[in-house]
């Protein structure tokens, strides 16, 4: 009987670590998700270990996340011989998800040929006005395994807007 009475406290102990555990992580993403919403705009970049000069057209990019997981980036480029910059593409709202600390977007059609397009970035910092994303995954419908080489890798800060 005494057997018996360890193996079950010993079984409830280990239920309970995994509960409890699991409940934290997911409290985890959740306060982190809630964190990121609204809009940030871009301040620099490093792409492979260099940092790269942003021109005014550049620092005009946002990141606009809405709380029913959906993102939004708007891209700009000088126009023509002018010094005025217009926006890239039309809007295009992308699903996004944040699990243990790795923010996901994809575009179902925005890859090669009309594949799926999916980039994964590590948070490295994120603040009331501070967001650091660390691009280290992106598949874009070739057959490549999506994990970037080191002199891929893409760093960026982005300051809240909003």
């Amino acid at each position: 009987m005494k057997k018996i009475k360890i193996n079950c406290t010993l079984l409830l102990a280990i239920v309970l670590i995994i509960v409890s555990c699991s409940t934290d992580d997911d409290s985890n993403n959740s306060n982190i998700t809630a964190e990121i919403y609204g809009k940030w705009k871009i301040l620099e970049s490093n792409y492979g270990g260099e940092r790269e000069t942003l021109d005014e057209c550049s620092l005009l990019e946002t990141l606009q996340f809405f709380e029913n997981n959906e993102l939004e980036i708007k891209e700009y480029e000088q126009t023509g011989n002018t010094t005025s910059c217009s926006e890239v593409g039309p809007d295009v709202f992308l699903d996004f998800s944040i699990e243990n600390n790795v923010l996901t977007y994809t575009n179902p059609t925005g890859g090669f040929n009309g594949g799926i397009f999916t980039r994964k970035f590590n948070i490295i910092e994120l603040t009331e006005q501070t967001l650091k994303l660390e691009l280290y995954y992106e598949r874009d419908g070739f057959e490549e395994d999506g994990n970037l080489p080191n002199n891929e890798i893409w760093l960026s800060t982005w300051t809240r807007l909003n």
